[in-house]
């Protein structure tokens, strides 16, 4: 009845193909979905801008409304962010006042006293863009 040369089907070099070509557009979706999750490395005085946070070394008090902030390190810092916590809520207030290596700056702020002042950095991107690096929480320091 049937012609034993009559079978039908996908050759076997058609489905390595498809197969191949499957998990490549696989590999490439799973890589753009990933890529968000990274953050592009920045780049401060030729190392890792993570590391400049490890060398930031400032002093912070308020007195009578104004927030004395004085940098005593070889980092220059771009602005700061002032986040203050009570009964459960947060605010934070940004400070653009860039502070170099040796300088120290007054600011007016209201209801500072216990609060968080977190340096922002500014570093180059591998494309030599420059931009903005908030260190992470364990660089933040406490105002008396």
């Amino acid at each position: 009845m049937f012609a034993k040369d009559s079978k039908k089907g996908l050759s076997p070099i058609i489905t390595t193909i498809l197969l191949v070509l499957l998990a490549v557009v696989l590999a490439a979706i799973i890589f753009l979905w990933a890529r968000g999750f990274v953050k592009e490395g920045l780049v401060k005085f030729g190392e890792p801008i993570e590391r400049a946070c490890d060398k930031i070394k400032i002093e912070a008090a308020i007195n009578s409304g104004s927030l004395l902030i004085t940098n005593r390190a070889d980092v220059p810092i771009y602005k700061f962010k002032l986040v203050s916590s009570s009964a459960g809520s947060s605010s934070a207030q940004e400070i653009a006042q860039a502070i170099n290596p040796g300088e120290s700056k007054t600011i007016s702020v209201t209801g500072a006293s216990g609060s968080k002042l977190i340096p922002i950095l500014l570093g180059n991107s591998k494309n030599n863009e420059i931009q903005e690096y908030e260190c992470p929480k364990k660089y933040w320091f406490s105002i008396n």
